[in-house]
């Protein structure tokens, strides 16, 4: 009965059924509630955005694709801050990956999250793949001018 709501014009309803359809089961609606991250109304997108951190584990690769094919900068940066929930290594690419967003914001806001990560990166001690280190190490070589000479020497460092 709840799932027709998520189709309504009136933002308000459609926030409140995500809300009532994610609570009342989560593994079912995730893919549905990833979905209205694409949505043009800031309140439903910070709303799903608010409901895939705090009710399970994300399809990163379809918030990826959403996050390519937005036009609003509010989609990107809700997508962006999900996709740096990732574990330690997906999220390091996926910030780089997001570094090459023509949006200033955007940019500013990857390499502060790639900051960050450097910073929290002996907390944890989990290894790359080495598909991630040389994936990692490509977009390194590939947007390397967009991220600070010394951010870039640092990355480099630890994928080593």
């Amino acid at each position: 009965m709840i799932e027709k709501y998520l189709g309504d014009s009136r933002t308000a309803v459609v926030r409140a059924a995500m809300v009532s359809l994610i609570r009342l089961n989560s593994e079912k609606y995730l893919s549905q509630i990833i979905e209205m991250l694409g949505d043009s109304r800031v309140g439903i997108v910070k709303v799903a955005q608010q409901l895939i951190i705090k009710y399970g584990v994300p399809d990163y690769n379809r918030i990826q694709e959403i996050f390519h094919s937005t036009e609003f900068e509010y989609v990107k940066i809700k997508c962006v801050a999900i996709l740096l929930s990732a574990p330690k290594w997906q999220s390091l690419i996926y910030m780089l990956e997001a570094l090459s967003c023509t949006m200033e914001d955007i940019r500013k806001l990857t390499i502060q999250a790639i900051d960050e990560w450097l910073f929290k990166f002996n907390k944890s001690f989990t290894e790359a793949t080495m598909q991630q280190k040389e994936t990692a190490r490509q977009l390194i070589d590939f947007q390397g001018e967009l991220l600070p000479p010394s951010v870039k020497k640092e990355l480099l460092f630890v994928l080593r």
